[in-house]
């Protein structure tokens, strides 16, 4: 038996909420962000193994080339963690395998989504292209309404000395990359005649401006990436 549909459903919502925390705080690279997304996603594993184990469903399975990037994955973990012994700075090192083990926690919720849930592709094209647009919409807020003050919660006065845009991830390249691997999302919808045209127009309307949003970063990354 698998788990009932609800549960992969919800562990997509979850690593969705932590995605679009973590664009909005500066790619969760500092504290406390990184902390917070770190000890999300590891409760969020934890409920994910319980379902598993109360409902008595077999592990996800997976092709062998993936569990053996997952293998090497997790195996870059563990040589991170046996560094320490012998770091010149044991705490920056420890904070680097905290890193890589939430990278393997992510990887193994990912398997268990593509195992368990169907259609479980669009369904995540669909999240990663909600998160991307609500990026897209802030980043081109600053060239738009740079005035725009929501009482000390938001403001879009950010470009900086120079006129790039970065935020709210913090810096240039990484919003450029992050709509790159937007864009094909958004044309998986927009070529896909079994949806409404409604749908597809709109997904061809966030593309545009996801493009619009990558030229004004000036990332010549980004650019390469698309």
């Amino acid at each position: 038996a698998a788990p009932g549909p609800w549960a992969p459903a919800m562990l997509v919502g979850a690593l969705l909420v932590t995605c679009l925390y973590a664009a909005f705080a500066h790619g969760a690279v500092s504290s406390p962000d990184e902390e917070r997304v770190q000890l999300g996603r590891a409760v969020v594993a934890l409920l994910a193994a319980a379902v598993w184990c109360w409902q008595g469903a077999p592990a996800p399975d997976a092709p062998g080339l993936v569990r053996a990037g997952l293998g090497s994955l997790i195996a870059f973990a563990a040589w991170s963690g046996v560094s320490v012994l012998w770091s010149v700075a044991p705490d920056r090192t420890w904070t680097e395998c905290n890193r890589a083990i939430t990278y393997c926690l992510v990887l193994v919720l990912a398997l268990a989504v593509g195992a368990s849930l169907r259609r479980g592709v669009r369904v995540v094209t669909e999240g990663l292209l909600v998160v991307c647009l609500a990026v897209t919409v802030y980043a081109l807020g600053q060239k738009l309404v740079p005035g725009l003050h929501l009482g000390g919660v938001c403001t879009l006065d950010q470009t900086g000395v120079v006129q790039r845009l970065q935020e709210p991830l913090g810096y240039w390249n990484a919003l450029a990359l992050l709509l790159a691997m937007a864009v094909p999302a958004a044309l998986s919808v927009v070529v896909d005649r079994t949806r409404p045209d409604p749908v597809r127009l709109g997904a061809s309307a966030a593309m545009v401006a996801m493009l619009l949003t990558i030229g004004f970063t000036y990332s010549r990354g980004g650019v390469l990436a698309l």
